[in-house]
């Protein structure tokens, strides 16, 4: 149930791929939350406790959305939530454990966005991987909008271009007292260049 679309606001997936926390897209938690699913996913696959096929291709939409909105690990600035310190990385265990069970269920198409953010073989399970004998994936290109997280991306060759707005609905910024006194602004209209 976790994974099926939720309607406006409220947290989980959403229909354009944004992950949603605090009524908005944020990386943190929502990377955190798919770190420790994608292993259990990976190990129901096939059984009879294997997650229907919707909620799959959702988490699959997710991570694609993910995948794309970074250069290679690096999250940009704008979505780094209350975290604006340029350190966020995309997690790749979700990709790992992803790519994993869609093996075990034929599909061939995600293993290349994983092999392309692995690098090199890290373990068994990596070596498996390689072992099957596809390319990894191209860099994508193109632009893609985003709008639960009012911002838009535009890849091309080795580098993209994020840009965040906000609206009455989909906040600018969260801010606490000790945290995220600089990243005020980045949802402005920044132009962010990675």
């Amino acid at each position: 149930n976790n994974m099926q679309y939720t309607p406006g606001l409220q947290g989980k997936f959403k229909h354009d791929g944004c992950i949603y926390h605090h009524h908005g897209h944020y990386f943190a938690y929502g990377q955190c939350g798919m770190h420790g699913i994608a292993p259990v996913i990976y190990a129901l696959t096939g059984t009879v406790f294997d997650i229907s096929e919707n909620a799959w291709c959702n988490m699959r939409s997710v991570l694609l959305a993910l995948r794309f909105q970074c250069n290679m690990l690096d999250v940009p600035i704008v979505f780094s939530g209350r975290h604006p310190t340029g350190k966020t990385r995309l997690d790749i265990i979700p990709f790992k454990y992803f790519a994993l069970s869609a093996f075990e269920k034929n599909d061939y198409e995600f293993i290349p966005v994983y092999l392309r953010l692995m690098g090199e073989p890290r373990d068994k399970l990596d070596n498996k991987l390689m072992q099957i004998g596809i390319d990894k994936e191209t860099i994508k290109r193109g632009n893609q909008s985003f709008p639960m997280a009012c911002a838009v991306v535009h890849r091309r060759n080795d580098w993209l271009v994020a840009v965040k707005g906000f609206s009455k609905y989909i906040w600018g910024s969260e801010i606490y007292l000790e945290n995220n006194l600089y990243g005020r602004y980045r949802s402005y209209g920044t132009v962010e260049i990675h």
